[in-house]
């Protein structure tokens, strides 16, 4: 190498911040996926359905183009071409990408229409609009504490929290496996929020119990905006991304979306902040198995129960959004302009 017989320095600052580094030790592509197919279809998304093709190396994801233009990378069979435009015919074709990078030829071609079905809210799993506290959607409805009132919001009305120490000050959700993102699980969450001021600990969103340390996952602002997730088997390890160079007004609307792939790597995380992805914050500590699964509920708010008004958000939400997939740059956008 040109570092004395170590990596290149680099590769070595590349990995200390979550980046993989693969050594290229053989040559040979994947074989041609020839039986490719569709599923289900939508307005911008088409599920694919094929064999996976013999390989020397092992796939790591496959690429995928319509109508000869590179749109999206999926990972398996079953899982969903995205960045497709809405009522318009594709013809649609994967290639296999394995771990050393090596591609197969383009496969064979499945030809389908796209429509105006969304696909947003096909894999949008529940709904909290908070133009009144009922209005849930999936059957995972929360208790809205005698403390929270309803304001002119973002899209009609919003709940309002008061930065009190007690338990009205919350909405709490029961807690429902849909809700704990585990191996291999994908989620995103899309939250509008307007601080009403900038004490450090505001917590937006959790799912946690009655103790700080025993967290599933947490969005909160601390001088700048935090999601962690624990560790499914050690408390001590976490991963963690934050946003320290936009500075967030009090007084104002922000819309933050939260992706995870599933994948247990710190780059399967990520925080968009009205339509920027945030880097991620160095002292996640790994490696790390996946989240939580507890019986602690989903909080708007604060953390479950907890009196402490530190941790209580002084401010308002709206439009609170749950997907059981990863979204893309167009949905996120989509997002930043429109209400589901």
């Amino acid at each position: 190498t040109n570092n004395s017989g170590s990596p290149d320095g680099d590769l070595q600052y590349a990995t200390s911040r979550g980046a993989t580094v693969r050594y290229v030790s053989n040559f040979t592509a994947p074989n041609t996926i020839t039986d490719l197919t569709y599923g289900n279809a939508f307005d911008t998304a088409v599920e694919l359905i094929f064999t996976p093709p013999y390989s020397l190396n092992g796939i790591d994801y496959y690429e995928v183009y319509s109508n000869g233009v590179f749109r999206s990378r999926i990972k398996a069979s079953g899982d969903y071409a995205k960045n497709l435009t809405p009522s318009t015919s594709q013809n649609l074709q994967i290639i296999a990408v394995d771990n050393f990078f090596n591609k197969s030829e383009l496969s064979n071609s499945a030809f389908v229409m796209t429509n105006a079905t969304s696909y947003l809210n096909y894999i949008n799993f529940a709904k909290y609009n908070l133009s009144d506290g009922t209005d849930s959607k999936g059957g995972y409805n929360g208790t809205v504490g005698a403390s929270i009132s309803f304001v002119s919001g973002k899209n009609g009305n919003c709940a309002k929290f008061e930065r009190i120490g007690t338990s009205a000050s919350v909405i709490s959700i029961p807690d429902d496996n849909a809700f704990s993102f585990g191996s291999g699980k994908k989620f995103s969450i899309s939250v509008w929020f307007k601080l009403a001021s900038l004490e450090n600990g505001q917590v937006i969103l959790s799912k946690s119990n009655n103790t700080i340390g025993n967290i599933e996952w947490a969005l909160r602002y601390s001088t700048g905006l935090y999601f962690s997730m624990a560790d499914g088997t050690d408390t001590s390890k976490s991963i963690q991304i934050a946003q320290f160079t936009d500075t967030i007004a009090a007084d104002v609307w922000y819309n933050a979306i939260i992706t995870w792939d599933g994948s247990n790597t710190p780059s399967g995380l990520k925080i968009i902040l009205n339509g920027e992805n945030i880097g991620l914050k160095n002292n996640s500590v790994l490696p790390f198995t996946g989240t939580k699964n507890t019986t602690s509920p989903v909080v708007m708010g604060s953390y479950a129960n907890l009196p402490a008004t530190n941790f209580r958000l002084n401010g308002q939400l709206d439009e609170v959004y749950f997907f059981n997939d990863v979204l893309q740059k167009s949905e996120i956008t989509y997002l930043q302009t429109n209400f589901l």
